[in-house]
C-alpha cells in the first residue's frame, strides 16, 4: 500500500471510490473518517447519507461516484478529524487524478474547502479540464440544520442547476452530432 505520508499509518484501509465508473459525475470530499476507514467507502457515514439525499432530491437521472482528496483520515493528536495539511493531499493527487481517469466525469462536484482548495489545483496540474462546482460538505449542511433548512435548499438549487447544465450540454452535443 501507499506510504507516502505518515497518514497511512493508522488507516485501517484506503478509501478509495465508490460508484458507477466512468461517470457523469465525480463527488470529491476532503478525507475520509474513521467510521470511512474501517468499512473503505467514502461517504458511507452521516454526512453521506445527507449527500446522497441531497442527490436523490435533484430528481436528475445520471450516474455518480464519490473518492476524497487524500485516501486516509487525516486526524490531529486527539483523533479528531482535521483538515489535510497541503503535503498529504500532495501526496495523494496521483491517486486522484487516477480516479479521475478511470471516471471519466462530465463534472465534478467539490465537497467543502479542503475539497475545494487541494483539488483544484492537484488536478490543473495534469493538465485535466472539467466543469466543477464548489458546494459546502454534507456535514456543514447537517451543522446548519439538514434536510428542509434554506441552507440545504440553496445547495440543493445549485447541484440541480449544475447538472441540469452538464447533462443538457451532453445531449445538446449528441443531436448536434446527428445532424
Amino acid at each position: 500500500g501507499c506510504t507516502q505520508c505518515p497518514l497511512h499509518s493508522g488507516t485501517s484501509k484506503k478509501v478509495l471510490v465508490k460508484g458507477v465508473l466512468p461517470c457523469d459525475v465525480l463527488f470529491i470530499g476532503e478525507a475520509p473518517d474513521i467510521l470511512e476507514s474501517v468499512i473503505g467507502i467514502p461517504f458511507s457515514n452521516p454526512a453521506g447519507k445527507v449527500m446522497h439525499t441531497l442527490i436523490d432530491d435533484t430528481g436528475e437521472k445520471f450516474s455518480y461516484a464519490f473518492t476524497n482528496v487524500i485516501a486516509c483520515p487525516s486526524t490531529g493528536a486527539e483523533g479528531e478529524s482535521r483538515p489535510p495539511p497541503s503535503f498529504e493531499a500532495e501526496k495523494c493527487s496521483p491517486r486522484l487524478y487516477e480516479v479521475l481517469m478511470m471516471s471519466r466525469p462530465k463534472g465534478v462536484v467539490l465537497l467543502g474547502r479542503s475539497a475545494q482548495s487541494f483539488a483544484v489545483p492537484s488536478l490543473e496540474k495534469y493538465k485535466y479540464s472539467y466543469k466543477h462546482l464548489n458546494l459546502s460538505h454534507p456535514s456543514h449542511i447537517m451543522r446548519l440544520g439538514g434536510k428542509g433548512s434554506s441552507f440545504y435548499e440553496r445547495e440543493l438549487k445549485l447541484l440541480k442547476t449544475f447538472l441540469q447544465r452538464i447533462l443538457r450540454y451532453e445531449n445538446e452535443e449528441n443531436q448536434n452530432m446527428e445532424n
